[in-house]
């Protein structure tokens, strides 16, 4: 994320593909509330990297903080789908507390539609695909379904 300071770069905008980021996972099984089990769940939006101190010595277990690198690149998602040890339907919520700043014009994270530089023409052929590709995103990459629990 650090990098070292040169006329170009102050001009350009950062790289965001991807990014540590905390991800909240909310009603996770019991059984599923260690290291090795927040990992393997967490891996539904990118790598692990470590739990949270208040996760690790279990303060709350109603919430799952857990820092993750997330592929900005893909869409993040909202929930995982599984069957629990007892064949029941178990959905685990995920949310992020903060993302960077999204261009609603080219959908690039790190900066705001006031401060895009991609020329008109390409912003405008981004928003009406960005209208498509979104409600694609929503209807079909919203949960991860995970199997072989």
């Amino acid at each position: 994320m650090l990098g070292e300071w040169t006329p170009e770069t102050a001009c350009s905008p950062p790289d965001l593909s991807a990014m540590p980021l905390w991800v909240d996972l909310m009603n996770v099984p019991g059984y599923l509330y260690s290291k090795k089990g927040l990992s393997f769940l967490s891996r539904t939006s990118g790598k692990f990297i470590k739990l949270h101190p208040n996760t690790e010595h279990c303060v709350r277990l109603d919430v799952a903080h857990v820092l993750v690198e997330v592929d900005l690149t893909k869409p993040l998602p909202t929930k995982i789908n599984f069957k629990g040890r007892d064949g029941s339907d178990v959905v685990v919520s995920i949310t992020y507390p903060w993302l960077p700043p999204r261009c609603l014009s080219c959908s690039k994270w790190g900066y705001v539609e006031k401060d895009c530089s991609a020329p008109k023409a390409n912003v405008e052929a981004a928003k009406q695909a960005n209208v498509v590709i979104e409600q694609a995103i929503v209807v079909a990459n919203d949960s991860v379904v995970l199997e072989g629990f």
